[in-house]
């Protein structure tokens, strides 16, 4: 039998608190980020806001072909 993973012990508020902070940081690191919560408000703002419409000024057709 395999012992018992460090997540699954028992372990206090105050260290939960510290591994969930460590946690967020190498998951803003791995994405690219300052941190999960700057990523999360990026993605709200982004939905929020209306699309960017690219409009390419269209040129007339060439008759001559």
């Amino acid at each position: 039998m395999l012992p018992p993973r460090p997540s699954s012990t028992a372990m206090s508020p105050e260290d939960a608190i510290v591994n969930e902070q460590a946690r967020e940081r190498k998951d803003a690191l791995v994405r690219g980020v300052t941190s999960i919560q700057a990523m999360r408000e990026g993605i709200k703002r982004a939905g929020r806001a209306p699309p960017h419409l690219y409009l390419s000024p269209q040129s007339p057709l060439d008759e001559s072909i």
